[in-house]
This record gives structure tokens, C-alpha cells and sequence, in this order.
């Protein structure tokens, strides 16, 4: 590319379709908010547990298995588009998301059911990650660690991000709660990492 040549204003795709600079932005926001909703129950596990009647590392529970759920999300799904027609697989996936927000809106009891799903889905994307995927022609065996090292890495640099933003509300405001909020995401980002 010369020097005098223009940037680019759109990324194409596989499928030739142009995306607009707009909406990639508009898509990177949408799964930013996404993912941090996973992270910002964590501070408030004590008043999710009080409102819910639960004990608090039960509380504690349904937000780490709520992130263990978005990692193996990212395992076993994100492959799964190169396989099915998009539409039918966002459909599918809408659709057991809403029968999953059922079974957690009747669930009162079932706590130990879903754990025991949970464990049973997360050997499933062991499984999948470390012996179904295919090699890596050049590096072997070695490159199925990045089904499990990748996104972990994310969740870790975004929980950090998030501590620092805390941190810097903490800072500009000298607020007692940021400092609260970032030292209890650190633990977590500190595991992922």
C-alpha cells in the first residue's frame, strides 16, 4: 500500500459483503457490554444473595458459573459457525437461551442439578478443545491450548481493565466503594490469568 493511497473505510468479509467502519465499532460495543455483564455481579454477590434468600457462596456460585458458561460458550459455538447456516444457528441459539432463562426463573431448588450440568458441559468443551480439534499443522499438538488459554487471557485483561477503571473512579472521586468493587474482581482476574 503506497503511501498516498486512501485507508480503507470498510473490512471486507469472507462473503465480499463490506462492513462499515460504524458497524464493527457498533458490534465491538455490543459484545463489550456483553461480556462485562458477566463481571459486574461480582461486587454485588452480597445483595444478590440477601435478595435471592441464598447463602452467599451459592451467590458466588451462579456468577462463576455464569462466566465458566461464557467460556465454553466461546469454545464449543464459536467453531460451530463455520459448520451451520448462520440464521439457523443465532435462531437455535436464541431459542436455548430462552429456554435457559426459563429454567433459571422456576429454578429454586435445582442449584445442584445445574452445577452438575455445568461440570458435565465443561468436560464436554475440554473434550472437544484438547481432543476433537485439529492440530495445527506446524505447531502440533501444543496449539489446542489456545481453545482454553485465549479466552481466559480475555476474561483476565478485561476483569483488569475494569479494576482499573474502578480504580481510577476511586481515585478522582475518593470513593470507599471502587476500591471495594476493584479488589473484589481481582482474585478472579488473577485465577483467569
Amino acid at each position: 500500500m503506497s503511501a498516498s493511497a486512501p485507508a480503507s473505510k470498510s473490512i471486507r468479509t469472507d462473503s465480499h459483503v463490506p462492513l462499515s467502519q460504524g458497524l464493527v465499532l457498533i458490534l465491538g460495543a455490543a459484545v463489550a457490554a456483553i461480556v462485562a455483564n458477566l463481571y459486574y455481579a461480582q461486587p454485588l454477590i452480597a445483595p444478590i444473595s440477601q435478595s435471592l434468600g441464598l447463602r452467599p457462596a451459592a451467590a458466588g456460585l451462579t456468577v462463576m458459573l455464569t462466566q465458566a458458561g461464557y467460556g465454553l460458550g466461546v469454545l464449543l459455538l464459536v467453531p460451530l459457525a463455520d459448520l451451520v447456516e448462520n440464521r439457523k444457528l443465532i435462531l437455535t441459539m436464541l431459542a436455548l437461551a430462552t429456554l435457559g432463562l426459563l429454567g433459571v426463573a422456576l429454578s429454586t431448588a435445582l442449584i445442584p442439578y445445574f452445577a452438575a450440568v455445568s461440570v458435565v458441559l465443561g468436560l464436554a468443551g475440554l473434550y472437544l478443545g484438547m481432543l476433537v480439534a485439529p492440530t495445527d499443522f506446524q505447531q502440533g499438538e501444543g496449539y489446542r491450548i489456545i481453545f482454553i488459554h485465549v479466552p481466559a487471557s480475555w476474561m483476565s485483561m478485561f476483569i483488569y481493565l475494569i479494576m482499573a477503571f474502578w480504580a481510577a473512579i476511586g481515585l478522582a472521586f475518593n470513593t470507599r466503594l471502587s476500591g471495594m468493587m476493584a479488589q473484589a474482581l481481582a482474585p478472579t482476574g488473577a485465577l483467569m490469568a
